[in-house]
């Protein structure tokens, strides 16, 4: 391996000055970059490795996770590995190549084997290993059958959550039916560390319970009452902006087909599919911009409203658009004109405050907002266009 002591050396472009990293000199170890497939007993797992030259040897090495020195005398492990500062999920692949080498004793870069046997025995850490493993893979199963997105650290897991996620797999996953304790509702929320997962549980007829994730689960749906009428909808309109901005499994890939059966049957659905589209921007905006699943099922819904020419004749749809197309910082100069021309028509004062924030004329909005009656004011504040007032 090549020791090179440096000094190494930071600029502050914005103040134009340099100055030194650390007291004193630093090792520069300079490794060849090797772009070839890494491989055991034929599987693929790797891209390339890095391999550093020292006099009586070197060492390879794949990510920070891998070690593998090579033509030293030493009796010790040749490999050694290391899974800090990788997520649980990302340790999937590099939990599988270390058994594969444990067991193989060999590992291929490209065509070259290289022998990585052993001395000691790793019964116990293989065990370890694979019943780590079998948890991961377990866990990123149930994240794709529920579409969460991101990763969880079981090490900050208790018992318990442990315990639930392994329910959830068997239920989601290998769609086993369940024995659940009394008391236990049909939509069910559930929270495992960091995650807030929405389900519903289907009896059956032996007294058990499917496990159905709440956001594909077309068979529940929405009975909201209006003049004493209940009205179905989709199951969207039972949760709040509160709810969609933690759920951890929100999908909206079914959420069109969720409303359109019971449209039909009664237009004041469209009304409904309205509000909850506001939810999900008013969630998005609760995120902080992190979950723009939110705001793409939003877009999603106001789309289909603009298609279907539903919720009347004014303008709402496209100022809804636009408040979305602004969150994305996507606003046009020809849609901030069509907003001017919408602004100019005979629409609600309401309306004109809206259109006045999506142009950032803050004394517009103002003198428009005066003219509206107090219960009118307190409704606008509440509504997802309001973020945009200064």
């Amino acid at each position: 391996m090549q020791d090179h002591p440096q000094y190494l050396y930071a600029t502050d472009e914005d103040k134009n000055i340099t100055f030194a990293i650390g007291d004193g000199p630093v090792t520069v170890k300079i490794g060849r970059n090797v772009q070839q497939e890494i491989s055991v007993n034929g599987i693929p797992y790797f891209k390339g490795c890095t391999v550093f030259e020292e006099d009586d040897g070197g060492v390879l090495t794949i990510g920070n996770f891998f070690t593998y020195r090579f033509g030293n005398q030493t009796k010790k492990d040749t490999f050694t590995f290391n899974f800090e500062g990788h997520s649980n999920i990302q340790k999937i692949p590099f939990i599988s190549f270390c058994l594969a080498i444990i067991k193989y004793g060999k590992f291929n870069v490209g065509s070259f084997e290289i022998p990585c046997k052993s001395n000691d025995d790793r019964s116990k850490q293989i065990k370890e290993l694979e019943s780590e493993l079998r948890v991961l893979c377990n866990i990123r199963s149930l994240f794709s059958a529920m579409h969460i997105e991101g990763d969880i650290n079981i090490d900050e897991l208790s018992a318990d959550a442990l315990s639930n996620l392994d329910t959830l797999y068997k239920g989601i996953v290998l769609k086993n039916p369940l024995e659940l304790k009394p008391g236990v509702e049909n939509m069910s929320r559930i929270s495992i560390g960091p995650l807030v997962l929405y389900v519903v549980f289907e009896p059956n007829e032996n007294g058990k319970h499917y496990v159905r994730d709440f956001f594909m689960y077309d068979e529940i749906c929405g009975v909201l009452k209006q003049d004493n009428t209940a009205i179905k909808t989709s199951r969207f309109s039972l949760l709040s902006a509160e709810q969609f901005a933690e759920a951890s499994n929100f999908d909206f890939s079914t959420i069109i087909a969720s409303y359109e059966e019971f449209v039909k049957q009664n237009e004041k659905v469209a009304e409904y599919a309205n509000c909850d589209m506001l939810r999900m921007i008013l969630a998005y905006d609760m995120t902080e911009g992190k979950k723009t699943k939110l705001l793409d099922a939003a877009e999603t819904l106001v789309d289909w409203f603009i298609k279907t020419k539903r919720l009347g004749d004014l303008p709402i749809n496209e100022i809804n658009k636009y408040q979305i197309l602004k969150r994305r910082g996507l606003l046009s100069k020809e849609e901030n004109n069509r907003i001017c021309e919408i602004l100019e028509s005979n629409v609600p004062d309401d309306y004109k405050v809206a259109c006045m924030l999506l142009l950032d004329n803050q004394s517009g909005a103002e003198y428009y907002f005066n003219k509206l009656s107090e219960e009118k004011k307190e409704e606008l504040k509440a509504l997802p266009i309001y973020k945009f007032w200064k």
